[in-house]
Formats: C-alpha cells, structure tokens, sequence
C-alpha cells in the first residue's frame, strides 16, 4: 500500500463529480432564465447571461472530466481557486451593485447569496481535501555502486545515524514482528514504524506523530534503489501533511523542498563514501582468502 492510499481520492473525485454536476446545472438554467435575470438584475441584455451560463457549462464539463483521473489533486486546486474568485465576485455584487451597474430585485439578492453559499462549501470542501492530502518531494542521485552495494547501506536502519545530521541518536528494535526506529533530535524524540519493505527495491519509514516535535500530522519517508547504466540511483522520498489546514500547506510547500534537498544529497554522498569503503575491505577480504601467504606476509 502506497502513502498516499490512507487519503482516498475517492472524495476528492466525488466532490468534482458533484461541482461539475452544479456547474452545469446552474449554467443551463442561467441560459434558459437568462430573459428573466436580466430584468431582475438590471440589465439592459441577456447576452451577460447568455455568455455566463455557457461559461458554467464548460467550466463543469472539465470538472466532470478531471473527476475520472487518479491524481486529481491540481484541478481540485484550480477548482477551489475558481469558487473562491466566484464568491468574492458575487459578494462585491451583493454590496455594490451600482459599481456593475446593477439594481437587484429581492429574487435576484436571494440567488446571489443562496449560489454564493453553495460555491463556498465547494471552496471550503475541496481546500479541505488538499489540506489533508500528502504532499511529496523525491531527491534522486546517482552513486558509483551496484544494487546490492547500495542497498546493503541504505537498509541499515540503526546506521541511518552515521549519515544525517539531522537525527542525533536512533535505536532499532523488533516489536511484534515490526521494525520500530526510535529516534531523538534537539527538539525532542519519536518513534518510526517501517510499514513497507522490498529487498534490494525500497522500504517506507511512517513517523508516530502523536509526540513527533514537529508541525506534521503524517510524515513518512521512502527510500529505494535503482539500478542505472551499471550504477545505482538512490532516491529518498518524503511525504507529509502539515498542520495549520491550508495554510500549513503552503507554508511547508515553499520551505519544505529545500530543505529536504540539501540534507537528503548530503546523507547520499554519505552513502556512497560508505558503498565505496564497503567495497574496499570487501575486495581486501576477497585478496586475503586468495592468497593467505602473502597476507601473513605483509602482516
């Protein structure tokens, strides 16, 4: 099970299917009222209406499209940003009708605020998924070392010590058939949970974040192997949700990629000093099981 399977999309499709569904709606209705809201707005035509009702229309249809993807993350994102620029344009209207030329009937106030309310709950609705939606940052490099050279570092969970500065501390044990690291930092101690685990391909790290010292209320990280042209490629992959709701995730967006970045390439040009020292004393041991006489010589 991948990360980001515990945050179904399934509701972040569901509620495009359904703002898609309202979009068109309300703008085949706009089109074919659109005689009566201009008299009820204060227009002079209906071309307004005409155009706006089309608009919605279109507008939904994307949104009914972009529901079948699997990642439908950026279109809930662009969703979300054209029912808040809905709402503020709507509630302009609502307190100054004279700057659009408009004079509102009591029928046409009541649709603005009913329409506006909806789209709001689209708008608070669809943040809210993205606000609880993992966000990821891979950092990949390419280090002189085959697979199981390199995997035989990385795998090393009480190791991870000796290749980040960011950890002062971590203690592996076995608890109930899982691999528990316990880690420690200046800021305090947690606990990470090895959740998923392929020889010589990858393994998750998820952080208990019930006294995880840090504004997180997921983070997990992945580390895998590739082989590439007779190298390695190392990636490390970290995912988290922040808290702090939307603006959290803003936040974090901005500042956490580069942070990852520069620790992440410091702790693999770590792991293929470590590959290449490994491989040293491994070719050492080979010289000494080959010629035992001129090892006893040389000591």
């Amino acid at each position: 099970m991948s990360i980001g399977d515990k945050f179904s999309k399934i509701t972040m499709n569901s509620v495009l299917v359904a703002n898609g569904l309202f979009s068109v709606s309300s703008g085949l209705l706009i089109a074919l009222f659109s005689t009566w809201l201009t008299g009820q707005f204060g227009l002079a035509t209906s071309a307004w209406f005409l155009g706006i009702g089309l608009t919605l229309m279109v507008y939904g249809s994307v949104l009914l499209a972009a529901s079948k993807s699997t990642h439908p993350n950026l279109m809930v994102a662009m969703a979300a940003e054209g029912d808040l620029s809905w709402v503020v344009m709507t509630t302009w209207i609502l307190v100054n009708p004279s700057f659009f030329g408009l004079s509102l009937t009591t029928p046409a106030i009541l649709l603005t605020v009913l329409t506006t309310l909806i789209v709001l709950d689209f708008a608070v609705i669809q943040l809210h998924l993205l606000a609880r939606t993992p966000s990821s940052y891979t950092v990949s490099e390419t280090v002189d070392g085959t697979v199981d050279e390199a995997w035989e570092v990385i795998a090393d969970l009480e190791g991870y010590v000796n290749y980040t500065s960011l950890i002062r501390t971590d203690l592996v044990q076995t608890d109930n058939d899982t691999i528990v690291r316990e880690c420690e930092d200046s800021r305090g101690s947690w606990r990470e949970t090895q959740v998923d685990y392929t020889t010589n391909e990858s393994y998750t790290m998820e952080v208990d974040t019930s006294d995880y010292p840090y504004p997180f209320r997921y983070f997990a990280g992945t580390w895998s192997v590739k082989e590439i042209e007779e190298k390695t490629e190392i990636s490390m992959t970290f995912s988290w949700v922040p808290k702090g709701w939307i603006f959290g995730k803003l936040v974090f967006a901005f500042l956490l990629p580069g942070m990852i970045r520069k620790g992440v390439t410091q702790t693999i040009e770590k792991y293929e000093q470590r590959i290449i020292a490994n491989r040293s004393v491994a070719l050492q041991d080979r010289s000494r099981r080959l010629n035992p006489i001129s090892s006893l010589a040389n000591t």
